[in-house]
């Protein structure tokens, strides 16, 4: 693909934030893992707490759908589409750049042809 300079740098930069977001979703799914681990651990084993005044309500351990690594995952998948976006772009560039020339070349034979058709007629 015949990338411009400025393509090439977005994509470069589209990669890299591709890179961060996925780095990011890797550190919050380990974070979160973490966290789902100390909960069920004070469930199972409460640690000795300052009394309280409230009362607790029943915790329970839930199936959540991690909510920052689906952000991460809405990140990726939009980071991922605008690279492809710019791919298709250069794509339907290159594609209207060789038409363009098969166009100039018909144009030049069908000149050619009219022109030996004249030198025809006024061979005659």
């Amino acid at each position: 693909m015949a990338l411009l300079k400025a393509e090439i740098r977005r994509a470069k930069l589209l990669d890299k934030k591709i890179r961060e977001a996925e780095q990011r979703r890797i550190e919050a799914n380990k974070a979160q893992a973490a966290n789902r681990k100390n909960t069920i651990k004070e469930l199972v084993d409460p640690s000795p707490k300052v009394k309280k005044n409230k009362v607790e309500s029943n915790q329970q351990v839930s199936e959540d759908i991690p909510l920052e690594v689906t952000n991460y995952d809405e990140v990726i998948a939009n980071l991922e589409r605008q690279r492809q976006e710019l791919f298709h772009a250069v794509a339907l560039r290159m594609e209207i750049s060789r038409i363009q020339t098969e166009l100039a070349i018909m144009k030049a034979k069908q000149e050619a042809e009219l022109d030996d058709e004249e030198a025809l007629l006024l061979l005659l």
